[in-house]
């Protein structure tokens, strides 16, 4: 299965890619598991709920800029709320887009995946990025199923710092936000997310 529309090509800043994988007993539980992730994958807004407490928070908004209990759909935003303060241009949020949602393969050998894109306030006219990293940074979640495997992996690209907005509050606090992605936040917020995509239902 070819992943370029999904998984860019890094051409600016950093990268990441996290993997987590199960193996069922049998094919019939690998493809209930797989449904079960994907049904997750698909519903952001219950990601906190998955991770803990200490991860951030995930709105699902539609056409009307609203959140929406509906599981997410291509061109949505999603409005992120990160421990700590937020920036003055996203209202006190980080914004992405949903650009794309993509199911794959057939039978017991198939792929769902999730890519969001660093995006503008869509409350604003400003149509520089309200994010801690620039335009052109994107994360692509992607489920897994190959025969009684199933795996969620994670694909940060192009993450360069937003730290040149024109507003000096925003540059300091996406360069704060941007470091400790860097020092490994990120890589723990992501991994967190992908391993309870596929774990068991309690």
């Amino acid at each position: 299965m070819k992943n370029n529309d999904l998984i860019p090509v890094n051409e600016h800043g950093k990268q990441l890619n996290l993997q987590a994988s199960t193996t069922l007993n049998t094919k019939e539980a690998a493809i209930v598991r797989f449904r079960l992730a994907s049904a997750r994958l698909l519903r952001p807004q219950r990601w906190q709920q998955l991770c803990g407490s200490a991860s951030a928070s995930f709105e699902v908004m539609g056409k009307k800029i609203r959140p929406l209990s509906r599981s997410v759909e291509e061109n949505d935003y999603i409005r992120i709320n990160i421990p700590g303060p937020g920036p003055g241009m996203g209202d006190g949020y980080d914004w992405v887009r949903v650009s794309l949602i993509e199911l794959s393969g057939v039978s017991d050998h198939r792929q769902l995946g999730l890519k969001l894109v660093a995006a503008p306030n869509p409350h604003s006219t400003e149509p520089s990025s309200a994010h801690f990293f620039k335009s052109g940074a994107s994360s692509t979640l992607i489920v897994h199923l190959d025969d009684r495997k199933v795996m969620a992996t994670y694909h940060g690209r192009n993450e360069v710092v937003n730290n040149e907005t024109g507003n000096v509050p925003d540059n300091i606090r996406n360069t704060l936000v941007g470091v400790g992605a860097k020092a490994g936040l990120s890589e723990w917020q992501w991994s967190r997310l992908i391993h309870a995509l596929i774990e068991e239902e309690e």
